[in-house]
């Protein structure tokens, strides 16, 4: 049974927010927990892990996301929301940094495949393909 996990893709300027899990950069989120909804689990995930609060929610991507996490060795499958946070994102606290990537070198990162796959859609879904 896949672990069910939701995330945000949050883009500003032409940059994209990622936080570093293990030795890959993923999108902000995490695992769902019991009775949680998936909008509870990633608002919940953004506060742990960069301490921002969501401030809009502009779609939910269509479909899941589904592969192996490099960092759990799990199935999973990913459910993606497009919104926006309060602030600038940025964390070096803990275990999780973050970073904003742009477009045109975000995928020279060390991705995990399911990121890579999701922004590859999203950017897919914005030129109109």
């Amino acid at each position: 049974m896949a672990v069910k996990v939701a995330c945000i893709l949050i883009e500003k300027e032409g940059r994209i927010l990622l936080v570093k899990d293990g030795d890959f950069w993923s999108l902000p989120g995490g695992k769902i927990e019991k009775g949680e909804s998936e909008i509870a689990c990633m608002k919940r995930e953004v506060a742990e892990e960069i301490c921002e609060e969501v401030i809009s929610v502009t779609r939910r991507l269509p479909g899941l996301f589904r592969g192996i996490s490099p960092t759990r060795r799990k199935n999973i499958e990913v459910a993606v929301f497009v919104g926006d946070i309060a602030g600038s994102g940025l964390s070096q606290e803990g275990e999780h940094e973050s970073c904003w990537f742009a477009w045109d070198n975000v995928f020279s990162q060390n991705l995990s495949v399911i990121t890579e796959n999701i922004l590859k859609f999203y950017l897919r879904i914005k030129k109109g393909e």
